[in-house]
């Protein structure tokens, strides 16, 4: 058991390697565009972070964070000081100690108390001898920072996106907020977070100091939120995000918001978008190989725009970070490579149909050459051989001698017959064989044929009947029609009895010019009237009766279906052949570029 599944799994081994090995070409450019695709994603990705946030539409509000913000000039009023600072979108430097006042902060960490906050912070660096000043100052709901207190630091750009947890861990803003929500159980931080930023500035419930001193914040506006309270347009508290400058509290409520619902920004683990990419990759590579060049790259657009809107759909929703230009990138790549590969196959394959059509031209010119022997080298000795046995015949021979003469005749007429024949067939299925259609008259054309054929129908003592209705001429080719009618009008003397009757009609009927030839033989059995047309086909009965090329019927469904007609068959067993063929009378006969037949048979 264990040796006969051993070489099963050998011999899977080897069909998926021979497999692989086949299809090498296109596993190799695929590798190649996964490369590519998978170089792009190794690059830092802050700023598609940046992008993203920006195209992001508005969230909403948190109902769990306030700001309180005090300006330099508000302060100023506050106190009552005559100083003006000029109006300058950020104020220079000012020291933590300038928006001290002791009655102005009891009064507002009072205020904001008696609202029944869920915590307060002042991320404001203040002297411990200060705050303690107050009975307000000392209630546990209020967390003074000092600046040790973080939430991260900066990237190279000094732009804000990253809380490092291990930065000072032990002042931490997140060990704050843990503080404040106990009861949530809030995990520790254990690795760097990108923090999902829920808007510009403004985008939390601020208030300004005054305000809240005043008592213009009532209600239910402060009850159960944690409230931070910090200066705004001041240097020292002034951070570059990637949504815009913000305040030191801006960046403290973002990033305790993401903390209490875990919102950080998750970005994509390599070996999954590995994965991905290479699935790209190989859609990528099928649909660019499977459809036309243009319907290719109307479908990947297609394709394109759907990947992009699921990566920000999923961005916005989880708050996971798929690249969106290693997954461009892996597509354009695929597409551009496998549409260089198909192009070279394009190539190489007209190059080969252009080394095929020289062969076949090749072939017909040899095809030519043949022609030209057998008329040259074999229709002259013929035509020799007859004029030999008319000379012996005309003059005084013995009977025996009389007789083997008139059959050497018989059987150079029926080769000379037979290499005619065979020559109409290679003409008219060389490439561009061609008609010459012109205005005739079928009945003329039918009378004609049966003057030629009466010495053979005299021999057999057949009597050709005509029932010819009178008709206007037709578009045809009156070599080929005079070709048609001979074969059948042939045919049926070979195969009629001696004395017999043959009717030859014509007719126009609805548009269509029928002409039918009518004999008492044989007949011949149901399953013979297709087989009847094919080429050198001979029924058991036409072998008994005369010899034969078995190309005429041949030639003529051929040459009636070039012009756009059909061929007609009613027979039975010694019920008789009927035998015809219709002709529309208003269009024209197929025309093909290429050897005109007349021409040919000159």
């Amino acid at each position: 058991m264990k040796g006969s599944r051993f070489r099963k799994l050998k011999a899977i081994a080897l069909i998926s390697a021979r497999s692989a090995w086949r299809k090498r070409d296109f596993a190799l450019r695929v590798a190649i565009a996964w490369l590519i695709a998978f170089c792009f994603f190794q690059f830092d990705r802050q700023d598609e972070i940046d992008m993203r946030l920006s195209l992001r539409g508005p969230q909403a509000r948190s109902a769990d964070i306030a700001l309180v913000q005090v300006h330099p000039e508000e302060w100023l009023r506050l106190k009552g000081s005559l100083v003006q600072f000029p109006k300058f979108t950020r104020h220079p430097k000012l020291p933590d100690n300038f928006f001290w006042n002791s009655f102005l902060w009891d009064k507002l960490v009072g205020n904001i108390l008696a609202e029944d906050p869920k915590g307060i912070i002042v991320a404001m660096n203040f002297s411990s001898k200060k705050v303690r000043s107050y009975r307000n100052f000392r209630d546990p709901k209020v967390h003074w920072l000092s600046r040790k207190v973080v939430a991260g630091e900066a990237d190279l750009d000094r732009v804000f996106r990253r809380v490092n947890p291990t930065f000072d861990s032990k002042t931490h803003i997140t060990n704050v907020a843990a503080k404040i929500y106990s009861d949530l159980k809030l995990p520790e931080l254990q690795d760097i977070k990108l923090i999902n930023y829920r808007g510009p500035r403004g985008s939390f419930d601020t208030y300004s100091f005054s305000d809240i001193i005043n008592g213009k914040v009532a209600g239910s506006k402060l009850k159960n939120k944690l409230i931070i309270i910090g200066p705004h347009s001041v240097a020292d508290h002034e951070f570059i995000t990637p949504l815009g400058d913000m305040s030191r509290s801006e960046i403290y409520a973002n990033t305790i918001d993401n903390y209490m619902h875990n919102r950080w920004v998750k970005t994509s683990q390599t070996l999954p978008f590995a994965i991905l990419l290479l699935v790209l990759a190989l859609v990528t590579a099928w649909i660019t190989m499977q459809y036309p060049q243009m319907l290719a790259l109307v479908i990947l657009g297609f394709f394109q725009i759907g990947l992009i809107a699921v990566s920000l759909s999923v961005f916005d929703i989880f708050y996971y970070l798929m690249p969106m230009a290693p997954q461009i990138v892996a597509v354009a790549a695929s597409f551009m490579i496998f549409m260089s590969y198909q192009l070279t196959l394009t190539d190489y394959e007209r190059d080969q149909l252009e080394k095929e059509k020289q062969f076949m031209i090749d072939v017909e010119e040899l095809k030519h050459n043949f022609l030209s022997l057998i008329s040259h080298d074999l229709k002259t000795p013929i035509a020799k051989i007859q004029g030999i046995t008319d000379r012996i015949l005309s003059r005084k021979v013995d009977d025996n001698t009389s007789n083997d003469v008139i059959s050497l005749k018989a059987e150079a007429e029926h080769l000379n017959r037979y290499i005619k024949t065979l020559l109409q067939v290679t003409r008219a299925e060389s490439h561009g064989f061609q008609l010459n259609p012109d205005s005739m008259d079928i009945n003329e054309v039918i009378e004609k044929v049966c003057e030629e054929l009466s010495t053979l129908a005299q021999a057999k003592e057949v009597q050709l009947k005509l029932d010819l209705e009178p008709m206007f001429l037709i578009e045809a080719d009156q070599l080929l029609m005079h070709e048609v009618i001979l074969n059948l009008v042939e045919n049926a003397i070979k195969f009629s009895p001696e004395a017999g009757v043959i009717k030859i009609s014509s007719q126009d009927v609805d548009g269509q010019v029928i002409v039918m030839v009518e004999d008492d033989g044989p007949g011949i059995q149901d399953s013979e009237v297709d087989q009847i047309f094919e080429k050198f086909y001979q029924g058991e009965k036409g072998k008994s009766y005369s010899k034969g090329s078995g190309l005429g019927l041949y030639l003529v469904k051929y040459f009636i279906e070039r012009h756009k007609g059909k061929v007609i068959v009613n027979s039975g067993p010694k019920k008789g052949m009927k035998i015809g063929f219709s002709l529309p009378t208003h269009s024209e006969p197929e025309s093909l570029e290429g050897e005109n037949y007349h021409e040919a048979n000159a």
